[in-house]
């Protein structure tokens, strides 16, 4: 018999589930600077371009497969949001140009270190936007991270651009989609719809025709529509069945594995500033994720959150 406090064989199984599809995504992230190297000899606007139409094709497919036209239809009817909707698809579109520029430029570290500074951005518009109240542990993070970061600046003169454009494109996305009626399935197709016009136009009047690639990589290029739809699709099923905290702790498996592709794959040399912007930021990291579970335990002594696997519904 099972005990009153254990979580229901379903639940569990759920939540497993939703772990197993959340560490594939991020895995998959995470291996994202080896299959765009393969597309170094592209134009970076290329890559872009056809990433662009191959994702919105491909989630038009999934999205009527999972829900018809009617019903997309009418969630895009009662869509209330397109400002948001209309500014995500600017920023998205510059986190994806600046990834791709990084790893043709050979700065797979600076990816690593923007994705790890992404939930430290988070924290500070959710003060600055959403009038949130971080614990010490949470302020302290941001002061360590500002502190270090702006030091390393400093003394070594350099700024990781990538690094911040990533970070800060990505967290003002997260807080955009956040405010956004939309599903994140729906969102994307939305997105990624709106800039297809624009990436036919660069493709038909100043990209390279696919036929001027070699083989290997004109099939590369026809792969970044799966390669971007994919993990977005098992992380839209895993957040609905597992506690955003757990969450927290799988994204940190992208960041990571970009940092061992950069250095044991591709040796990146690591500089005294890079190591300097590192160190302070994995402490500042530290310090978020303490104050996260201490505010976590605080409010709920149970181990499965709630809506956790309240949700059966596939994406």
């Amino acid at each position: 018999m099972t005990s009153p406090e254990a979580p229901a064989p379903a639940c569990s199984q759920e939540a497993r589930t939703g772990v197993l599809a959340g560490i594939v995504a991020y895995t998959a992230w995470g291996l994202f600077p080896i299959y765009f190297k393969q597309l170094g000899e592209v134009a970076a606007l290329d890559v872009l371009a056809w990433r662009i139409v191959l994702s919105a094709a491909l989630l038009f497919v999934v999205m009527c497969l999972r829900a018809g036209l009617v019903r997309l239809w009418q969630q895009l009817k009662a869509c209330s949001d397109w400002p948001l909707v209309f500014a995500a698809t600017v920023v998205i579109s510059i986190n994806w140009l600046t990834f791709i520029m990084a790893v043709a430029a050979g700065e797979v570290l600076q990816s690593s270190l923007g994705y790890f500074l992404v939930p430290l951005v988070n924290s500070l518009l959710g003060m600055l936007v959403f009038r949130e109240r971080p614990n010490r542990w949470k302020q302290s993070s941001l002061w360590v991270a500002a502190v270090g970061l702006s030091t390393t600046f400093i003394i070594a003169g350099v700024v990781p651009w990538y690094a911040l454009v990533m970070a800060l494109s990505f967290g003002l996305y997260g807080m955009l989609r956040k405010r956004m009626s939309l599903d994140s399935t729906a969102g994307l197709l939305v997105e990624t719809s709106l800039l297809t016009p624009l990436a036919i136009g660069w493709l038909l009047i100043a990209g390279t025709a696919l036929g001027d690639h070699a083989p290997a990589v004109g099939g590369w290029l026809m792969l970044s529509g799966v390669i971007t739809s994919i993990p977005l699709l098992l992380m839209g099923f895993a957040v609905r069945r597992i506690e955003l905290g757990t969450l927290g702790v799988l994204q940190y498996i992208a960041p990571i594995m970009h940092f061992v592709v950069a250095v044991w794959v591709y040796d990146e040399r690591m500089s005294p500033a890079l190591v300097a912007a590192f160190l302070t930021t994995v402490l500042a990291i530290i310090c978020w994720m303490i104050g996260t579970f201490y505010r976590a335990s605080a409010s709920n002594g149970s181990s499965v959150g709630p809506g956790a696997c309240k949700s059966t519904q596939s994406v």
